[in-house]
């Protein structure tokens, strides 16, 4: 490396041949296409690693119950190993490399990526690879409640959720702190992607899976599990980091800790293709950005 390059690099996470490695957090509303984008950029940015949110649930019989609706609740900040997440985050920024069991599955619930990459791969990930190929290391962290108020208790969200209103009341949960896994993990994500979209539009598509996969098998949603579970937990959790707690439509809250670096897409804008091509285009412009200092 020249001079220039260990100035820039100095104080970064580094993987073994001193590539300077850049951590992504893509994180968004249940069936908003997040994984579906994080599969289509590992597949195009230069020796990149996942690491996926659904790896470290609990199993099914630690799934907090949720008493109003008598329903398990996988929506919930306590349906996560947060403490094993962070660790192997950590491991990975360290060594560059995702624990084979950690890796991010395979097993697709969305359209399928290699469809939407063929128009990417050709000229996309030749042009990374020549820019980038020997000094940068991508690691993907995705999944729902990356960036959310995952501090919170059960019993709050619960009882929050139940008095749901069109105020956009909500408000942070003031855990913020050294303490705070919502910050441990959110400052250890150099660059963030929020996906969402519009709630009838959520719910059609969660409705249309059949099921999904859990530590025990399969897991299939009883009835208006969406509007019961799902939607109330995602609005009430994700609230604080928009603007007047408006998660459809608000800005991003600028004022909380842990957003430096946010990108919001919507999957109401359009194809899935067009929203990989705007997540390439703003990661590519921080990575430059970010090499020059």
């Amino acid at each position: 490396c020249t001079q220039t390059h260990n100035k820039a690099i100095q104080g970064k996470a580094m993987a073994e041949g001193s590539k300077r490695i850049i951590t992504i957090g893509i994180t968004g509303a249940s069936c908003s296409g997040k994984t579906t984008l994080s599969k289509s950029l590992l597949k195009i940015l230069p020796n990149c690693e996942g690491i996926q949110i659904d790896d470290f649930a609990r199993d099914e019989e630690e799934i907090p119950l949720n008493p109003i609706q008598n329903l398990k609740d996988w929506d919930v900040p306590q349906s996560i190993k947060w403490k094993e997440l962070y660790n192997t985050l950590m491991e990975a920024k360290k060594t560059g490399k995702v624990q084979v069991h950690h890796r991010f599955s395979d097993v697709s619930h969305g359209p399928q990526t290699d469809k939407l990459n063929e128009k990417l791969m050709m000229d996309t990930r030749e042009r990374l690879y020549e820019k980038w190929g020997k000094d940068v290391q991508f690691l993907i962290v995705e999944g729902f409640l990356l960036l959310g108020d995952i501090d919170l208790d059960c019993e709050s969200i619960w009882r929050d959720s139940k008095e749901e209103s069109n105020e956009h009341s909500f408000v942070h949960s003031g855990s913020d702190s050294k303490d705070s896994w919502r910050l441990k993990i959110a400052n250890e994500l150099d660059y963030k992607i929020f996906v969402r979209g519009k709630r009838e539009t959520l719910r059609n598509r969660r409705e249309s899976r059949r099921n999904y996969s859990t530590s025990a098998g399969f897991w299939e949603d009883p009835p208006l599990y969406f509007d019961k579970i799902v939607w109330p937990a995602y609005k009430r959790i994700h609230a604080p980091l928009f603007e007047g707690g408006d998660v459809e439509n608000g800005k991003v809250n600028r004022e909380e800790e842990g957003l430096k670096h946010l990108q919001v897409l919507s999957s109401e804008d359009g194809e899935m293709i067009s929203m990989i091509e705007t997540a390439i285009k703003s990661i590519e412009s921080f990575v430059s950005d970010e090499l020059s200092k």
